[in-house]
């Protein structure tokens, strides 16, 4: 074979790219083609581990030579693809998305996207799909293989040259970052999937196949076994594995399958051939341009019509095809003359310049670009609470409307986004609302929580006594996402609550819902003792954003519903309505229910005269909270003179 092109290795990344992209195109017996990006990895690996250590061996290795050539391959399409991404988005996307998209672009160029991507939506989750540039992940874990492997390497080198001791360092070290990453896959999926740490020993794997390269030279009948082998592997991972806790163990199927073949160095059918060859070749072009093909088929809710679906398929391997021609050969070529340290400088200094275009649009979304419907609709200034900077914080306590305090609002983000309907509906002789709350808290004494960084909120609770002290006899109204915080009334043992009684156990289960029951009732009921109470039944909560959402389709001038099934809201709030029927039987308490106003028999509405009545999935928007106006006003006519 020839020593300079392995025909094997190019159709492995042939294997790979058509994997990851069948598997995003959601084609039937693809399910688990996102191990593509794991053969990805090992193929990197083996080919960083040969540049550097045949560097080494002959003298000859330059950092900035490798770091230059590096750039070549992977800058230049990638940031025509961020600049195309930018333009389509100029013209598509809401102001929240395309300050979104303008932190891809600046943490993809960066190569830091994957931990971006970490503090977001996992890439399973629904929400991954409209991240345009979410695949850049895999290319900025290379890179930062790409930073660490050379010292690495050095280090190695000096300490041994032997190809047998550099196999058992790398394999030592790669078994390391495995165990964290399998530790990860149970406990942090995100952080095991996204993290470099936990997907290094998976580009470790194809170093210590280029060791064993140099060790062993299998006879021509056991490398095509191996071969065989390999591929096998690949396809059984396929069939085999779920997204549930990868990579983990079970990505050693495809990483190892991937190594065999790597060390068989023979050939077949299955990797030559001029199919395997084209697409081998324009496997990163590919790669780069089909998640945002994918992306826009989501966005423009077509990603389930056969047809198009096909038509993604066609229009990413054109866009690879243009991309190696256009993109990939003629700057190589054109580098190819250029010294090492001019190509480092030239590719830092655009890539910068891109960068800092990225941050700029992800500091204002350049509302001006948008029609003045549409900036409206996704304005958050004007969907918000305007005081919930000021007020909504665990040690603030704000007043609204004027006179002595008439009413106690005791709650959280929920309560803070209702609390200028409130103020509307209040009559002069009534006076001020004191609110009190935080985001995420349970306002009220007696709980611990599971995060140490919510220490503010335990503490507010605490102080609810004393508060209500200083107000003897004034009404308190109690407003808060409790759903979320019992998880739906759903007992997971395996996961942790939030919140859980003090004392108490901090996993969902029966005695966690019993002592939350307990806890409730004899808290509120000892508010009621001193104080009338009004409890405000849960809000409807969307599946999306509904501002954002309601954005788009104005963007692209399409009807779309966005209503909740009324069941839904039913089953998701079953859990706390029957609690607060049981405070309202044991107690001196009322209920107040938005779901009145927001829901008929069937479904829970989203907009309401055009306009958004949510700012994003579960809170009310200043438009929204204006439709309980008569609400409040009712309620307020029945409060204690």
């Amino acid at each position: 074979m020839n020593s300079t092109f392995r025909t094997d290795i190019n159709g492995l990344r042939a294997w790979a790219v058509l994997l990851v992209v069948l598997f995003h195109f959601q084609i039937p017996g693809f399910d688990a083609g996102f191990l593509g990006v794991d053969v990805f990895f090992v193929i990197s690996g083996y080919l960083m581990a040969s540049i550097l250590f045949s560097g080494l061996s002959a003298g000859t290795l330059s950092l900035r030579g490798f770091y230059a050539a590096r750039m070549k391959r992977i800058y230049p399409a990638l940031m025509v693809l961020c600049v195309a991404c930018l333009i389509a988005g100029w013209f598509l996307l809401t102001l929240r998305d395309y300050m979104e998209l303008g932190a891809h672009v600046r943490e993809s160029l960066l190569f830091s996207s994957n931990y971006r991507y970490l503090s977001e939506a996992g890439y399973f989750d629904v929400a991954a799909e409209e991240k345009w540039l979410l695949h850049t992940w895999s290319l900025s874990v290379e890179w930062q293989f790409y930073l660490l492997y050379p010292l690495l390497t050095l280090g190695l080198y000096r300490l041994t040259q032997r190809h047998g001791a550099l196999l058992a360092w790398t394999l030592a070290i790669a078994l390391v970052s495995l165990l964290w990453n399998s530790y990860c896959s149970i406990y942090q999926p995100d952080t095991a999937f996204y993290g470099f740490p936990g997907r290094a020993w998976e580009l470790l794997l194809g170093s210590a196949a280029y060791h064993l390269t140099r060790l062993w030279h299998p006879a021509r009948n056991a490398g095509f076994g191996l071969h065989i082998a390999g591929l096998a592997l690949i396809v059984l991972a396929a069939c085999v594995v779920t997204p549930s806790a990868w990579p983990g163990l079970w990505a050693l199927l495809p990483t190892v399958g991937a190594g065999m073949l790597i060390l068989g160095n023979s050939e077949s059918s299955l990797t030559r051939g001029k199919f395997w060859r084209w697409c081998g070749e324009r496997s990163y072009s590919i790669y780069l341009w089909h998640w945002p093909v994918v992306a826009l088929l989501h966005y423009f809710m077509i990603a389930d019509d056969p047809v198009w679906i096909l038509s993604g398929i066609v229009a990413s391997f054109v866009l690879g095809e243009l991309s190696y021609r256009l993109i990939e050969q003629p700057t190589r070529r054109h580098l190819a003359h250029v010294s090492a340290g001019k190509t480092l400088l030239m590719m830092l200094i655009i890539a910068i310049i891109l960068a800092m275009v990225g941050q700029a649009v992800r500091r204002t979304g350049i509302p001006e670009r948008l029609p003045d419907e549409v900036a409206m609709l996704v304005d958050r200034d004007l969907l918000s609470n305007p005081r919930r900077d000021e007020c909504l914080q665990a040690p603030s306590q704000c007043v609204y409307g004027e006179g002595p305090v008439g009413l106690i609002l005791i709650g959280d983000s929920h309560a803070d986004a209702v609390v200028t309907a409130i103020e509307s509906a209040l009559a002069p002789e009534i006076g001020g609302i004191l609110f009190k709350g935080d985001s995420g808290c349970i306002s009220l004494p007696g709980l611990d929580h599971t995060d140490p960084r919510k220490q503010e909120c335990l503490q507010m609770g605490d102080s609810i006594p004393d508060l209500l002290l200083q107000y003897p006899g004034v009404p308190v109204l109690l407003i808060a996402r409790l759903s979320e915080h019992a998880n739906g009334g759903q007992i997971q043992p395996d996961q942790t609550a939030s919140f859980y009684v003090r004392g108490g156990t901090s996993r969902y289960s029966a005695d966690w819902f019993s002592q939350f029951s307990d806890w409730y009732l004899r808290t509120v009921c000892e508010v009621a003792s001193a104080h009338p109470v009004w409890l405000m039944r849960p809000t409807p909560e969307m599946t999306v954003d509904v501002a954002n959402q309601l954005g788009r389709h104005r963007m692209i001038n399409r009807q779309y519903d966005l209503s909740l099934p009324r069941i839904e809201h039913d089953k998701r709030h079953r859990y706390i309505r029957a609690l607060q029927d049981e405070v309202v039987a044991q107690c001196d308490v009322r209920i107040i229910d938005p779901t009145e106003i927001l829901c008929d028999e069937e479904r829970c509405i989203a907009e309401h005269n055009g306009l958004p009545i949510y700012r994003d999935d579960d809170h009310l928007s200043e438009y929204g909270n204006r439709l309980l106006i008569p609400l409040f006003r009712t309620m307020l006519d029945q409060w204690p003179r």
